[in-house]
């Protein structure tokens, strides 16, 4: 029988109260609490893929990571569409 392997992010944005100020964002690993602090995205799926394999390279996943064959441009937006 095979083991499930999960890993959980916990992604937040923030913006100060001046709109004309980029947003920042924090992603944490929720299964070793580690958490990065990013301002593109690319930086947030570079944490990620220290853990699973976000581009489909088996590579890269680190701490015993399980590969994802979905591309970030192919993952399930925040509205639930694809």
């Amino acid at each position: 029988m095979s083991e499930t392997v999960i890993s959980s992010f916990i992604l937040r944005f923030t913006q100060e109260s001046d709109a004309d100020l980029p947003w920042r964002g924090v992603v944490r690993h929720v299964q070793s609490d580690e958490e990065s602090r990013f301002t593109r995205i690319e930086e947030a799926l570079r944490f990620i893929g220290r853990f699973v394999d976000v581009v489909g390279d088996t590579t890269t996943a680190g701490h015993g990571g399980q590969r994802m064959d979905a591309r970030p441009h192919e993952m399930i937006g925040l509205d639930g569409e694809e």
